[in-house]
């Protein structure tokens, strides 16, 4: 008998396993998934069984010593999946069971409970129509698409109910901790003792002891973010992906890259169990396939209770709060409400520029643009990826000239801005991350990045103002427009709760079709986009891979790059596979590294086995991104 073994250590993507001989003491014992120790070179190794056959092509092989735990490590579920992840994403089987599997020698310890006190959410009669009939249909792939965030966890809380009933195992997939949070306070205490919170701030033996309940069938809920979806599920029967059209669902800064939604579609489909999608806006590729009949599109009709204003800040000057927001503060603060400003920059403004010769006062270890921060003294400049600070400069390093201005706008500018307009209201500042609910209780006028939004209470605030909608909208990269869409339908379900909240969105580009169609037309603003794809043959009209070669010295990073792309060219036989020329990344330096990328555009065409052929040309020190999240 001979066994398939991977080895537990950093492997190239070419090499998948190393045939071993099973000991005849041991053949009784060995499973597939278990971890034992074999002679590789001239030490002793751990590895995980990953196939037993009666023969192998290979001569001289070595013996395994011995099976280190009787207990398989990773289910063959864990595995096929695992095997599934390497292949799409193109990288080593290792790299994939090295992250979803829990450290040999630590003791598994229960993660710490998340505490806060149950918060019970009215149930509707719609609502539960709905998950009676994705808990009764034939079909199996859902789109769940609302209007009002708190309608998305009544129906959570009702198929978890249903599903619990059966005995079967059910997960959910935020993008994000707080969104595990957030749904935790509305979960019955019944429930919370069946609960398994798994995420990637837990120590990998919390981890453990979350997949040790899960595989026991112990846990029948799962709240996790993207790597739960490697649990080794016993009786699985529903899987929800929580606001689907999220980034965050794609593990973008380490391998294996993977995005949970394409994880979860293969293991309900080889479970053959429940999908639900659930998003204000689905991602246009979801929307494609909701055409073809992929999916079931369930739309909760509902109607838009706020009161939405778009503003042409052509007409306003140069100042960031238009006439129109100034009056509309003055009016919530009459009603006793709160006011929240997004600034989608943090900081005084979001670069420095010289008149005379255009220098651009940039990071020199990033090379991307300073923002500029006040403090009581004067100004300094902060590069917010490597936080390296510098005293503001009194002249342009190039050519000396003393003229130098601030460009775009940000928090603390906007916060200047208010208090000098409103000198009577109390302005409250957020712009770092928040690890704590914050405390608005004494703020009339809130300004705040993103960061904010699924932490305060919503029932507070009544009116919400985009300062600047153009700085999501013109980031060069083709998602643009649809994420723009997508983050104003997010802000759009909080502000559901309050009847009587309303929106401004201020903007230099008032006819942009992700502003002119939003919110409620939202087909119409897809239909749009397409065509635009359509030309460019962008998704979903092709599938993008994106390659990036990685080096401390520029002029390596780039030569390395142009050697790949040669060869890509050179031994690409297929018309349906378009390949870009080398172009830097959109932050060319990151940590003390430079970084040039290759775009791949597969279109739908192009043969599986042609594009794999590419990708083995491409050196491991590479970065291998499928379906990446932006082209950035």
């Amino acid at each position: 008998m001979y066994a398939e073994i991977l080895l537990l250590r950093k492997l190239p993507k070419s090499i998948d396993f190393f045939d071993y001989q099973v000991p005849e003491k041991l053949k009784k014992q060995i499973k597939i998934g278990q971890v034992v120790n074999i002679p590789f070179r001239r030490q002793e190794v751990k590895g995980i069984v990953l196939n037993l056959k009666s023969k192998t092509t290979f001569k001289n092989i070595k013996k395994i010593t011995e099976i280190v735990d009787k207990k398989e490590l990773i289910t063959e579920n864990q595995l096929n999946l695992a095997k599934y992840t390497s292949k799409y994403y193109h990288v080593s089987l290792s790299t994939v069971i090295r992250q979803i599997t829990p450290p040999l020698l630590k003791k598994p310890r229960k993660a710490k409970k998340i505490k806060t006190p149950f918060i019970k959410i009215s149930s509707s009669k719609k609502i539960s129509d709905i998950s009676k009939k994705i808990f009764l249909s034939k079909d199996k792939k859902f789109v769940f698409k609302y209007l009002n965030h708190q309608k998305r966890v009544i129906l959570y809380l009702d198929l978890i109910k249903k599903y619990f009933n059966k005995s079967k195992q059910v997960i959910i997939l935020f993008p994000e901790i707080i969104d595990i949070e957030n749904f935790y306070r509305h979960l019955p205490l019944k429930f919370r003792k069946i609960t398994s919170v798994i995420h990637h701030r837990q120590a990998k033996s919390e981890i453990f002891h979350s997949f040790s309940c899960i595989k026991s069938g112990k846990t029948k809920i799962i709240l996790g973010t993207p790597l739960s979806v490697f649990s080794p599920f016993k009786n699985l029967g529903l899987i929800i992906i929580d606001q689907e059209d999220s980034p965050n669902h794609k593990q973008f800064d380490q391998n294996p890259r993977f995005n949970a939604k394409t994880v979860a579609e293969k293991l309900s489909e080889t479970n053959k169990n429940k999908l639900v999608l659930c998003s204000t806006a689905p991602n246009i590729t979801t929307f494609i396939r909701i055409n073809k009949n992929e999916f079931k599109l369930i739309n909760l009709e509902e109607e838009n209770k706020t009161n939405i204003q778009i503003v042409d800040l052509r007409q306003h000057g140069s100042t960031p709060l238009s006439l129109t927001l100034k009056n509309k503060i003055e009016n919530i603060k009459k009603q006793n409400k709160k006011t929240l400003l997004f600034v989608n920059r943090k900081g005084f403004s979001s670069s420095l520029v010289c008149l005379d010769c255009s220098y651009n006062f940039i990071c020199p270890d990033c090379q991307i643009p300073f923002t500029l921060h006040q403090k009581e003294k004067g100004f300094y400049l902060h590069c917010h990826r490597c936080n390296r600070q510098k005293e503001m400069p009194l002249s342009c390093p190039h050519c000396n000239s003393t003229k130098i201005k601030n460009i775009g706008v940000g928090t603390e500018k906007v916060q200047k801005e208010i208090n000098k307009e409103f000198p009577e209201l109390k302005t409250c500042l957020f712009e770092k991350s928040l690890k704590e609910k914050p405390d608005i209780s004494g703020c009339d006028i809130i300004i705040s990045t993103h960061l904010i939004f699924k932490k305060i209470s919503w029932q507070d605030i009544g009116l919400v103002c985009i300062i600047n909608a153009d700085s999501l909208l013109y980031l060069p990269d083709y998602r643009s427009q649809e994420k723009t869409f997508q983050f104003l339908s997010r802000i759009l379900s909080y502000l559901q709760i309050n009847k009587q909240t309303e929106m401004i969105i201020q903007t230099y580009s008032p006819n942009n079709v992700s502003l002119k169609f939003f919110p409620s037309k939202y087909e119409s603003f897809l239909r749009q986009e397409l065509k635009l794809r359509k030309q460019f043959s962008y998704p979903p009209f092709s599938q993008l891979i994106k390659i990036s070669s990685q080096n401390a010295k520029q002029y390596l990073a780039k030569e390395n790059a142009q050697k790949i792309h040669d060869q890509l060219v050179k031994n690409n036989q297929s018309k349906f596979i378009l390949i870009s020329p080398v172009l830097p990344s959109f932050v060319i330096k990151r940590f003390n590294r430079y970084y040039y990328q290759i775009i791949i555009k597969k279109l739908p065409k192009a043969e599986e086995n042609e594009i794999k052929k590419l990708i083995n040309l491409v050196p491991d020190s590479f970065l291998i991104d499928v379906d990446p999240e932006n082209l950035l």
